[in-house]
């Protein structure tokens, strides 16, 4: 019965720290944006306004996710660098896409452009403009497709 309540004890304590975890999203200033991130978003989307920024957890994760004024999502990790880019209105700059990648995409998939890209510890999953989507190793190697 003891093990039952130190159990049932821990268990709500760590529900109720998930779920703090995961609320508490926020708009915050350009100020508080990473200087890495803000470094991304003047690179490769000069031209663009930021719309909102937003930070969050995912997890127990600090995250941020800036909006433009074109309808483009970026989402940055707590130290600024670049998880994923989802663009509405035109494709993902060249300039964030490993050169393997948009080889493989320009050979293979003509006429099709990156709209959506994300990178983590596994490696890259891309978008393309017709909703296929492909996976790619950190040494950019597909591994996946669906269509």
């Amino acid at each position: 019965m003891k093990k039952f309540i130190i159990f049932s004890v821990a268990l709500v304590c760590f529900t109720m720290q998930s779920l703090t975890s995961f609320a508490g999203n926020h708009l915050i200033s350009v100020n508080d944006l990473p200087a890495p991130a803000i470094q991304f978003v003047a690179d490769h989307f000069g031209n663009n306004d930021i719309t909102t920024i937003e930070k969050g957890k995912q997890g127990f994760k600090t995250t941020y996710t800036v909006m433009l004024n074109d309808g483009t999502s970026i989402s940055f990790q707590k130290n600024g660098k670049w998880k994923t880019v989802k663009c509405v209105e035109n494709a993902v700059p060249e300039s964030i896409v490993p050169s393997d990648i948009a080889n493989y995409v320009t050979r293979n998939h003509p006429g099709q452009s990156i709209v959506e890209i994300a990178n983590d510890m596994m490696g890259y999953e891309v978008e393309l403009s017709n909703r296929v989507d492909l996976s790619f190793f950190q040494d950019t190697q597909l591994y996946g497709m669906n269509f």
